[in-house]
Order: C-alpha cells, then structure tokens, then sequence
C-alpha cells in the first residue's frame, strides 16, 4: 500500500503510475512543494499544484521509497507528475501546463513565454541515486499544446504526447508550423544516444483533423508506437479502414508506427469493431510485443467477460478494450473485452496496461464496495469507488483471471484511474483515496485528508516456497550446509523429497550428500539420512559399518504414507547384489521396507538380488517393487523364475506375489510369465500396468501387456496387445515386434508405446491406450495439425483412456529444425491440439519476436491434469532465455474451449524472486529435473516433479551461481 512521503490534501497521489521490473514511480500532478530536483524537502508547500514524482523500489524487506522527484523549474501550476513513464533505470515524468518557450532538448528552461506549452524531464538511476538527465520540450511548442499529457519509455526511446497541438500535417515528420488544425494532435519521439537526447521524429495521424486529440495516450514497445486519438471522427470500423469521414464525432482512433533504423512509418490505422459516437476509442492505448490494447471508456455494450455482443448499447459509458495483434503481415483485432460486472458509467477501459498475455484493465467509476482480490462484483453500494480487471491470455483467446480491488474501498476513491504491469508486478492506483499516512503500508483506514491519494501493489505471480539453497545451513545436520542439488520428487499438495550435495566441516568426504522432505509448503524441511549414517539399527542383516553412500529414486505420490526412496549401502557384507535398500519416510522417522540381499518369506525365501524398478500408487497404499532375484537360492530360483513384481503395502507388508516370472499368467491364455522388464505404471486408481513376456502353451515367447490391482482381486492379460498381433488403428496392416513402455493414466487410463514390423520404416511405431486405441502412429498424420507427423517419438503421458501427451520430433509443410520439435495433446476426440512447438511464440513474453528455441523438459501428472514445461528462447537476451511454463489439458473442452489448456509463463530467467536467507535475487538459471525412463514413458507412479496442485519442483540459479530448490506454488 503506497503513499507519499508527504501526503497532503488535495495532492492526488496515484493520476499517473509506471512499473519496470521492481521500479514503481507515481505521480502526484497537485502536490504543492515550491523545491526542485531529487529528494528535496518535501515538507515545502510554498507552492500551488506545482506536482511531483515517486520511486519505490521492492528490496530485501519489501517496498520501500527511493526518491522524491521535482521538476528542475518548479513552477505552480505545471502539473508535473501528471503522467509518467519507466523504463529499467530511466523515468520520464511530464508536466502538461510548464510554460517554457524552449524547443527541443535541455533548452532554457526559465523563460515562461508559452503558457501551457507542457515539458517532459528525464530521471537516470546509477545504483540507487536519481538525477535529472534531460528538459525535453516539443520542436514546435505552443500555447496550451500540453505536451507531456501522456508519456512512454522503452530502453532509449521516450514517446510524449501533445494532444492539443495543433498542426494541420499528416503522417511523420510533416510542418509543424501549419496552425490550421486546433487541438488535432501530435506525439514526439526522443532517442538517446549516450546520455544524450535527441528528437527523432514527430508523429501526426494519418487523417489529422481538428479536435482529434491525437496523442492523448501513448505506449511504446521497442520499435512500435501506438497513439490514441479520442476524438478522431471516422465511422470506418476493424484495421485501415476509410480515414476519411468523419460522420460519427468521438468515435476515436488509435494508429501504430514501427520504426526501422531510425525512420518511423504508420503501419496501421485502428478502430472498434463497432464504432459509435463519443466511445473515444484511444483514451487508454498499451503495447507490448506484438499486442496492442486500445481502451473506448465510453463504449455502451452491455456485454460482460470476452467477446460478447458489441452492438447493444444498453449500458452507456460501461466501456470495453480492444485487443489488436500483429501476426507478421497484418494487424487484426484478436478480442472485444468487457468487465465481468459491467455497469452503467463505470467507465472501463479509460486505463489500460499490458505485459506479454496479461492485460490489466481499470474502471475507475465501478461501484462495488468489495475488497482486495475475488470479491462480491454484484454488490453497487458504494459511487466510484473502481476496481481493476486483470486478463489472460492462452493462445489466441482471452478470459478474465482476477477481480481487484483497494483494500480499504470507499466512495469516490477512483480505484483505477492509473494503472501498470510489468511481469507479475500490478500497481492500480486511487488518486481521489483519502488516508493521511505516509510511506508504505501505513494505517489505510484513517481518511481524514481529502483527494490524497494512494497505490496498490498487487503480485499475482506464483508463490515461491526455497527448500534449500547451496551455502545455507542444512536443517537437522550438524555443521552442514547445502550443496548442488540432485535428483528430487512431488507430492500432490506441494509435498516434497530431494537430495543433495553438502559441504561444511560436519560434511567431510563419505558424509557430502543427504536426503530431505517437506510434508507442505508452509512446513519445516527436514534432513532423512546422510551419506555415512550407520544403517544396523535397522535390522534386516545390516551390521555396524553398514553405511549410506548415496541416494536415487525418490517419490512422493502418496504423502499420507510418506515418501519413498532408495539408498546404496557400503560397509562389511554389501556388494552389487546387497547394496541398496528400499527406505520410506514416514514424517516422523524413516524405516527399511526392502534391502537387496534380503529374503522374502512370501517367494519362498528367495534373495532380492536387484530392485528393478519402484512405482507408488497416487490414491492408494500400493507400492510395487520389480524384483530380480539371486540365482540358487530357496526355492531353486534360476533365469526362468527369478523377475516379478510384488505388491507391498507402505507399511512393508506384501500384498500379492501373483505376477512372477514362471507362474501362470493373467487372462486365461494358458501361458505363463516369461522374463519381466522390471517397468510397469500405476494407473492413477490403484491399479497397475506392466510388460512382461509370455510363453505360450506352444509357439515363440514375446512380449504381452497385463494389468493388475494391489491385492491381486483383479488380474487381466490387456488384450489385443502383444508381439507378434497386428496392432489396432494402424494404417499399414502391421503387427507388433516389442512393447517398450507404459504409461499410467486417470481413470483406468494406460498407454504403452511399440515398435511395430511389417511396414515402413518411416511408420514403424506408435503409442496405444488400452481400449486398443491408437494414439498415434510415427508417420500419419496427426488430425487437425495438417500434413504434420511424427518423425520421433521422445517421450509420451497417457493422460485418460483417449488422451495423451506426447513430446516429438516431426515432419511435414514448413518444418525446418528451427521449429521441428513440439509438444501435443492427443484429445478424447481424436484432434491434436499443439501444446507448445519451437518456432512458435514464447507465451507469454513482453519483448516481440521472442520464439521457442528448444523444449528442454517436460513432465505431467495425471491426477490433477498439470503440465510444466522448461524451454530455451530464441530473440531474448541471454540473460532471459530460459523460461518454465505449465498448463492444465483438463481444462476447457476438444472443441471451443482448447486455450485453456495452454501454458502459461510461470518464471522466466531474469526474474527476480525471494531465496532461503529471505533476500530476493535475480533468476540466472532454471532446471526441470523430472524422472525419464529408457522408452519415454512418463507418469509411471514413479516420482515426478509436478503435482496435483500445479505446484512445480525446480532448481535455480541465483546471484553468485547459488543452486536453490524451489517449489513454485499453483
């Protein structure tokens, strides 16, 4: 909650707001101090509405201010802070009614012979200390142009506005001394150079005409310019329609320019796509990337949310935004959006922001009197009291994310009369708010100063939840602290197990690695084993010297049980057929449930030899252990017998031994199981799939696909799957030659990936769900994504009986290796939809142009539907090319609604978030670690680093290369 450091009556904090990164200035265009400069005294009222500029900062303990800005000739009634702009560590602030006669750059600045001529001054950032670096005024300064109305910034590049100048020129760079068009318009821009400032062109709209009010809001992105024109008069409607009537007054315009080099063009003319008179389309413009949002406050539509009907003009002065992309060669209008509450007056969309595919909306004059984020939208007790609207987009499609409020609303507060978004960083002001405290965070209830004004930061970012942090003291060890991170797993809550290296003189050489959990976010992380404890008190034939060494596989699916992991053993006695031990973590201490070397009473007493594989049902007390056992012991164990899996409970009791190798197998077929594979998946009911082979009464040996619950009461051979049969769906009539992996699904879901003989090389493998159903097939086509086909199958999540994701390499029209590799879900209804591709824009991104380069990683869980993806970007700077997206393939439908299941941005690198010693750092690196097995199946019930939740398990790297595990909260 921000305040002034001087809060005053009448100062109207929060008319103008910008943010960059963790920079938040506000402007206060009625403050009355006479001073100038940078942090003078700010307690100086001698003046009268002379105005003044704020920067906070978010450091180590929160936000905090850093400067008090004035203009270098404070004069009253220049209104300066009546617009701002920040760009990283650069601000421009304007003052619409400064009187200087000067044109140009750092002009004289004392002489006051054009009244309300307006000026812009530019603010430098070096460390944490502002100065001035620059007194910009138009090229043609004259009376009442108030240049400086609207102002913008990105990097070197400054765009002010001047919506009353009055030239009657066209396009850019025309004279500006014709005088023929009143209040037509204009909008400057300034490069820099150095620290130099110089102007580089003058914009005037394409149609220039009298009273357009061209330049009334501006915004720039890199190399393109949007400017609104409130009044513009053209009935035309969409993009470069007719510019030259003007039958419909106030209907309003917005124009873009890009530049190229150092020469700037019109590129397009923008209007509603239901243009009607006085909606002054142009009040509120935003740019970002490729993305233009123009606000029309007085848009009438009684339509509410996306899309909705736009030529009922029931509602007057409701508002609506208008959502324009650039796809390459031309712009078109992607959304028509609406507030989820419209209402008579509210004017929404007279204030507008946007960074990648957030859009933030302001309707200063909405009526409800709810609070905070989520509130009762229905309920219109109070009279201007605003509201904020925050909106997503997935893909091409847009739907309101959050309902935002002050947290002390009141009447006439204007919530939303100026508002910013800089990644996960909102800031929604309320000039006419009335608090008297100051600084931040302050008592918000005590409203005894009239029209004083405030802020609200709002980060709507995911939470970050550090579980450990190279350097950090290891919790639970002595004289430890916490190395690299190693393998690690999720729960479905946030739950969470890892390993690690340590160091510290409590870590020498035999004790540098240990394990840790978390049983939820808000829970203490604790230390399981380290490498060097002493594993006799355990029993099982462990004698003292038997020793931890390492650790591998941990899993987390069923927390309620605890956690599961794997450790190897060295000491007297241990050897590759006795080191390793099956270890489960109950919360409160951690017991042996299996050990290699070990004898199994329900398998006659025959030694576990190897642990070939551990899954662990996610909604029952199922765990299953794929065994390899030590030839010649009890009952004349040999290569025919000697692989099965065993179902145990948590507790380490088992439940069933039916599927072994040499037994009779499932499904009536007479045979029995040949050697196992040791790799099955648990579906996300509580049963199991696994491959086996099976011999048959007479004929060759080869693979089959079974199915299993834990106790054994169900037991099936999956029919229509095993080598040899032809496999179902395929368009070549070939069989299978070997079943490679499973995958475990929701519902009774399972899909398995073959090889398959008898056609085409280029066709000779797919994935199957057990219906049989045909996933897809390596070289068909995939339904709806053209003539595109997978050339490469890399890896693959059932997600239903009818659904998977599937990461690919593929072929087909357009495909090159810039754009060759891609994630898809295959739908219940049998359609592709693309997840994410390379070549393709990055979601999320401010910077246009910005595409993905690679897909590093990717995991899925079934239970909740959660997706996350790690990729490489391609045209962003080094310092932010690695991005961590998720998405949920639940949501939506197959047909309308497919953008829901989209990802979304959930950090980038060049983030800033907060580590274990409680300071924020910036993102250097990201890692998404999850489980990969041999044949690319995933969701095996083995552990996985996203949960049910949407929570995300992570490694970043910091400041000062310091590797963290992070949970990246839903």
């Amino acid at each position: 909650y921000l305040k002034a450091s001087n809060t005053d009556n009448l100062d109207q904090f929060g008319k103008s707001v910008a943010v960059s990164g963790d920079t938040v200035v506000v402007g206060a265009f009625t403050e009355d101090s006479a001073l100038t400069g940078v942090n003078s005294d700010p307690t100086n009222n001698t003046g009268f509405n002379t105005g003044a500029a704020y920067v906070f900062v978010r450091d180590q303990m929160g936000w905090v201010q850093q400067a008090y800005l004035k203009a270098s000739n404070t004069e009253d009634s220049d209104h300066f802070g009546w617009s701002v702009g920040i760009s990283g560590d650069t601000v421009v602030v304007g003052a619409i009614d400064e009187d200087g006669s000067s044109a140009g750059v750092n002009g004289n600045q004392s002489n006051n012979g054009v009244p309300n001529s307006g000026a812009a001054y530019v603010f430098v950032r070096t460390g944490t200390q502002w100065s001035q670096q620059a007194y910009l005024k138009a090229s043609n300064p004259g009376t009442n142009d108030n240049f400086g109305y609207s102002v913008s910034i990105s990097g070197n590049t400054i765009l002010v506005g001047a919506p009353f100048e009055n030239s009657g020129s066209d396009g850019v760079n025309g004279i500006q001394a014709d005088e023929s068009a009143g209040d037509s318009g204009a909008a400057y821009v300034f490069a820099r150079s150095g620290t130099r400032w110089s102007q580089q062109a003058y914009l005037k709209a394409s149609n220039s005409d009298a009273s357009d009010q061209f330049g009334k809001d501006v915004a720039i992105s890199e190399n393109t310019v949007v400017v609104g024109a409130i009044a513009e008069d053209s009935p035309a409607s969409g993009v470069n329609g007719d510019q030259t009537l003007n039958t419909l007054p106030g209907s309003g315009a917005a124009y873009v320019f890009i530049r190229g080099g150092t020469r700037w063009s019109q590129q397009a003319y923008l209007k509603s796509s239901a243009p009607d008179g006085s909606d002054n389309f142009g009040e509120g413009v935003a740019v970002s990337g490729d993305t233009v949002v123009v606000g029309a406050p007085y848009e009438d539509s009684n339509a509410t949310g996306v899309n909705g009907d736009d030529t009922n003009d029931s509602v007057p002065a409701s508002g609506a935004a208008y959502v324009f992309v650039w796809n390459g060669t031309t712009w078109t209008q992607q959304a028509y959006v609406k507030a989820s509450n419209t209402g008579n007056g509210d004017q929404f969309a007279e204030s507008v922001a946007l960074s990648g595919d957030s859009l933030l909306v302001g309707a200063k004059f909405e009526d409800s009197t709810a609070s905070g984020v989520g509130g009762d939208e229905s309920d219109n007790t109070g009279t201007g009291v605003g509201a904020a609207y925050l909106f997503q987009r997935h893909g091409s499609q847009w739907s309101q994310r959050a309902y935002l409020k002050a947290s002390n609303p009141d009447d006439d507060d204007h919530f939303g009369e100026a508002l910013a978004i800089s990644g996960n960083v909102t800031t929604i002001c309320s000039m006419g708010e009335q608090s008297a405290a100051t600084g931040v965070n302050g008592n918000e209830t005590d409203d005894s100063i009239s029209l004083a004004g405030a802020g609200y930061v709002f980060d709507i970012g995911p939470d970050f939840t550090s579980l450990s942090k190279t350097g950090v003291t290891a919790p639970g060890l002595a004289e430890a602290v916490h190395g690299l991170p190693g393998v690690m797993a999720i729960g479905p809550a946030g739950e969470a197990i890892f390993e690690e290296a340590l160091s510290g003189s409590g870590a020498p050489k035999g004790r540098n690695r240990a394990a840790f959990s978390t049983f939820g976010p808000s829970l203490p992380v604790d230390a399981l084993l380290q490498a060097g404890d002493d594993l006799s008190g355990l029993g099982s034939g462990y004698v003292l010297g038997n020793k931890v060494t390492g650790f591998r596989y941990p899993v987390m699916n069923r927390p309620a049980f605890g956690s599961l992991f794997q450790v190897t053993v060295g000491g007297p006695g241990m050897n590759r057929s006795t080191n390793c031990a099956l270890m489960r973590d109950t919360g409160t201490y951690v017991t042996l449930l299996r050990r290699t070397g070990q004898s199994e009473v329900a398998l006659g007493g025959a030694v576990y030899q190897t642990f070939l594989d551990v899954t662990e049902a996610g909604v029952s007390d199922f765990v299953a252990l794929g065994y390899q056992l030590k030839p010649g012991t009890a009952p004349l164990v040999n290569s025919s017998n000697d692989t099965g899996i065993v179902s145990l409970t948590h507790a380490g009791a088992v439940q069933t031994v039916l599927a072994r190798e040499g037994s009779a197998a499932f499904g009536g077929s007479g045979g029995t199981f040949g050697q196992f594979s040791g790799k099955g998946s648990m579906v996300t009911l509580g049963s199991m799939v696994f491959v086996s082979k099976l011999i048959p009464p007479a004929g060759t040996p080869g693979d089959a696909w079974f199915a299993m619950n834990a106790t054994g009461g169900f037991t099936n051979q999956i029919a229509g799957f095993g080598q040899g049969l032809s496999a179902p769906g395929v368009v070549g009539g070939e069989t299978f030659r070997a079943l490679l992996g499973t995958s475990g699904g929701f519902g009774g879901g399972a899909g398995i990936r073959a090889t398959l003989a008898g056609g085409a090389t280029s066709q000779n493998e797919g994935i199957w769900s057990e219906v049989p159903l045909l996933m897809v097939q390596k070289g068909v086509a995939m339904a709806g994504l053209g003539d595109l086909r997978v050339t490469k199958i890399l890896r693959f999540w059932q997600v239903t009986s009818t659904s998977s994701i599937i990461l690919a390499q593929i072929g087909g029209t357009g495909v090159t290796k810039a754009n060759n590799q891609v994630l898809v879900l295959r739908q219940n209804d049998g359609n592709f939809m693309t997840l994410m591709r390379t070549g393709d824009r990055a979601p999320g991104m401010a910077l246009a142009g910005v595409t993905i380069s690679k897909i590093n990683a990717v995991d899925f869980e079934a239970q909740g539907g959660n997706y996350a993806i790690l990729g490489t970007l391609k045209g962003a700077p080094k310092t932010a090319n690695q991005a961590i997206w998720r998405g949920n393939v639940k949501l939506g439908d197959d047909t309308t609604l497919t953008h829901l299941r989209l990802p979304e941005l959930a950090i980038q690198k060049g983030d800033r978030y907060t580590t274990a010693n409680s300071l924020w750092e910036v993102v250097r690196g990201l890692s998404l670690r999850p489980m990969i097995d041999p044949s690319g199946a995933g969701r095996r019930g083995t552990g996985q680093v996203i949960g049910a939740d949407g929570s995300v398990l992570i490694v970043v790297t910091g400041d000062r290369k310091a590797q963290e595990v992070v949970e990246v909260g839903p």
